[in-house]
């Protein structure tokens, strides 16, 4: 029996532990795995290896003869993926059964699905009577070093039209801003804009920074700007989590 264990950054936001359990019972159903449970918080702030040990070893005690561990990040710094395969490779020693953990949702193996998904979330927010001709890929940004800008690679990958742009900018410490992102589109015309948040949870930054962001631009500019839902509760970050489970 195949086990599954997401390792996500969990939220204050009422009824975010309950919507990450059921995208594991989600990726259970997909038939991607037998059981599923959830790690949240951050990995590297303390306490969550032990944690991890805790879930694994609950999930060993109901069957599991094989544990998959699945980062819900879109960055994954070194020294977190050090923890987790160092977590993952005591736990095959102690219990004698293959424990493994995948690429970051964050990888080149689940981009495809999260390309799509941007797409489709954008979708939801276009009516018949609008004329979008922008759409934002708006990151959380960080100040640390990484090997990669992810959000900014999904960004580059959403196609793009002759009547419609795509861009991407971060909420916090990378630029460009979510403020000069929107007033550069201004400036070049653009009156219809969808922003798509890359979070996974409805968390403050989703309810509450970037409408404050969004909000300060709309009034001096009195621009149409549509912020359309995360990522967490959509079919393709099923699939995404799916195509990394199925990852050797």
């Amino acid at each position: 029996m195949k086990a599954l264990i997401l390792i996500a950054h969990g939220s204050r936001a009422p009824g975010a532990e309950a919507v990450l359990n059921q995208l594991a019972q989600a990726c259970v159903s997909a038939g991607f795995a037998e059981r599923a449970a959830v790690v949240t918080r951050p990995f590297a702030e303390g306490g969550e290896q032990a944690r991890l040990r805790a879930a694994i070893a609950s999930q060993v005690e109901q069957g599991a003869r094989e544990v998959v561990i699945v980062p819900l990040f879109l960055a994954l710094a070194d020294a977190w993926k050090s923890a987790l395969h160092l977590t993952a490779n005591e736990a095959k020693r102690t219990y004698s059964i293959p424990v493994r953990v995948t690429p970051a949702i964050g990888s080149d193996v689940a981009l495809p699905y999260l390309v799509e998904l941007v797409v489709q979330r954008a979708a939801e927010c276009t009516t018949g009577e609008m004329d979008v001709t922008a759409r934002v890929v708006i990151g959380h940004g960080s100040s640390a070093v990484m090997k990669r800008d992810f959000v900014s690679e999904l960004g580059k990958l959403v196609p793009r039209t002759a009547d419609q742009t795509v861009e991407t900018c971060f909420l916090e410490a990378q630029s460009p801003s979510i403020g000069e992102c929107l007033q550069s589109l201004f400036m070049r015309g653009h009156r219809q804009i969808v922003c798509v948040p890359a979070f996974f949870l409805n968390g403050a930054h989703v309810r509450l920074d970037i409408p404050a962001h969004i909000d300060v631009f709309r009034g001096k500019t009195g621009v149409q700007v549509t912020l359309a839902k995360p990522f967490l509760d959509h079919p393709q970050l099923v699939a995404a989590i799916g195509s990394l489970i199925q990852f050797r």
